[in-house]
């Protein structure tokens, strides 16, 4: 049996990792450097950068795409040749590249080091952190405080077996047993609703967007799923008898997508000033009542500009409120479970969006408004979840 990993698992392994990974261990990182009080607003502060990686990204293929000078072929040694889509490449990586420079420059995180028994970083990442926020270091009553801290640490890590699988079922049965369990199942589902909608339909988002706006024929009175799909001779381009029906792979920019990265930094920095005066339940149910009825609008409505921001407001609240829960989330869980709380309930985020990219490909050109309509209910589902949940 051939164990061995070719070129496409590799590829599908570092995108797995390098799309994953980072969101999974941003928030819980920096929730360790906040206090309570700032940490909801903090974890949608931090959250709103992807709105502008959002711009950054079609940006700079819009550059590549529309400008003459980006058509170059430069030899770089033997075979190897600077294209654009080099360079692209490169540009894509920049800001992860910065950003693990400035990382570097950061304490670890003081909970996992007297977790592994190093009292002694521990202590220097606290005193580290306590310079930045007071201007101060520790004072004796806050390092007595912190070596009782250690102290437990130490006799829970000494009680650990040596079973790594087993450990880890063991740290995170907590989540599931009361007072945490009914609030965390409730979260869970509601990450993976809105997962479905947000990243599962957001990901056709640009694809269907170039296509509506492929059409050169009037779509004024014509639905989204109409104008996707349908198929009547008379709004195709072309007319003549002999023509020959090809693949269009044709593309008008990515104007739709630079809308939609700003659309996504105005509701973060909405919901973060709302934060300062109402708690989140209403703006959670609020946020996606009003997404849900965006997605039962687009079956019927027609209007390029109407259908475009119905659209946006379909995925981008959704994909806020993501935000908003995990910081939810880390408020209401102790410390030692705030990473295996938002780990996990990121996990079904992420279930929730391939099930939605799954649903959408398979289904939304043989069905459209069923389609549309079927994850439409999702949003107002959580919506009536998250009226329980005591976040």
């Amino acid at each position: 049996m051939n164990v061995g990993l070719n070129e496409f698992d590799v590829v599908m392994e570092q995108i797995v990792f390098s799309v994953a990974g980072p969101s999974f261990v941003a928030v819980t990182y920096l929730s360790e450097f906040c206090s309570r009080q700032m940490l909801a607003r903090t974890v949608t502060h931090m959250y709103m950068f992807t709105g502008f990686a959002m711009f950054y990204t079609p940006s700079w293929a819009t550059l590549f795409l529309t400008s003459s000078i980006m058509d170059f072929d430069i030899p770089l040694f033997g075979s190897l040749t600077l294209r654009p889509w080099r360079l692209l490449g490169c540009l894509f990586m920049l800001p992860g590249v910065v950003a693990f420079f400035m990382l570097l420059r950061m304490p670890e995180s003081p909970r996992f080091l007297f977790m592994i028994g190093d009292m002694k970083q521990g202590m220097s990442a606290m005193d580290w952190i306590s310079v930045k926020n007071t201007g101060h270091p520790l004072n004796p009553e806050q390092v007595a405080l912190m070596q009782r801290f250690h102290e437990k640490t130490e006799v829970r890590r000494q009680k650990r077996g040596s079973n790594l699988m087993q450990t880890m079922l063991n740290d995170a049965m907590p989540l599931f047993r009361k007072p945490y369990v009914g609030m965390y199942v409730g979260s869970c589902y509601v990450m993976f609703s809105l997962g479905l909608v947000a990243h599962g339909v957001g990901i056709w988002f640009t694809a269907m967007r170039n296509r509506s706006n492929m059409r050169e024929d009037s779509i004024v009175d014509l639905t989204v799923c109409k104008i996707l799909f349908n198929k009547s001779p008379r709004h195709f381009e072309d007319t003549e008898d002999d023509i020959v029906m090809a693949c269009n792979d044709g593309f008008k920019g990515f104007n739709d997508s630079l809308i939609l990265a700003l659309t996504y930094i105005i509701i973060y920095n909405i919901f973060w000033f709302m934060l300062f005066f109402l708690p989140r339940k209403p703006i959670f149910i609020a946020a996606l009542i009003i997404s849900s009825s965006c997605g039962f609008a687009l079956i019927f409505i027609t209007g390029h500009w109407l259908q475009l921001f119905c659209f946006i407001l379909f995925i981008a609240l959704p994909g806020v409120v993501i935000s908003l829960l995990g910081g939810a989330l880390l408020e209401f869980v102790p410390t030692y479970l705030r990473a295996k709380a938002l780990c996990i309930s990121l996990m079904w985020c992420r279930c929730g969006a391939a099930m939605g990219t799954t649903l959408v490909g398979i289904y939304i050109e043989k069905n459209c408004e069923m389609t549309i309509l079927l994850i439409a209910i999702f949003p107002m589902l959580s919506a009536s979840i998250e009226g329980f949940l005591p976040l």
